[in-house]
């Protein structure tokens, strides 16, 4: 095995979305399954989230793995896409764990979010409106 070590941050403990627990599941294993897959051994995957100062809450995955270089960012969200370093020869799989979140995420009126630089890693965000946040339900019912 890779022995990666999986973090989470918790950067705001009651946090509630309003979301498709099933949809969202499938997001976040997809986007998990690619930090873990991308990483280099031994290596760390963060997964944190919180609420942004829009009030918005997010998801973010980080790895520290092979990275994505900027020619390349646009065409990993699409089907099929792959274009990680070495990965016609390294890594198995369909290349589409970045579109389908994608697709997901702004089904639920939200956006991804793709930074990363080739030998560097990778950060990806999952970000929901805020109408779907407790934060913004709160300050509504407040």
């Amino acid at each position: 095995g890779k022995n990666v070590v999986i973090a989470v941050e918790t950067l705001c403990p009651d946090l509630v979305v309003w979301a498709d627990s099933r949809l969202c599941k499938q997001m976040c294993l997809n986007l998990l399954e690619n930090a873990v897959k991308f990483s280099h051994p031994d290596g760390a995957v963060t997964v944190s989230y919180g609420v942004d100062d829009a009030d918005a809450v997010f998801i973010r995955f980080n790895d520290e793995g092979v990275g994505i270089g900027s020619d390349d960012l646009e065409r990993v969200l699409e089907p099929f896409g792959q274009a990680r370093a070495g990965i016609q020869t390294t890594h198995d799989g369909t290349g589409l764990g970045l579109p389908l979140s994608k697709r997901l995420i702004e089904l639920h009126g939200g956006q991804l979010e793709l930074e990363s630089s080739l030998g560097e890693g990778t950060t990806v965000t999952l970000t929901f409106p805020a109408r779907r946040s407790t934060a913004m339900h709160d300050s509504i019912s407040a």
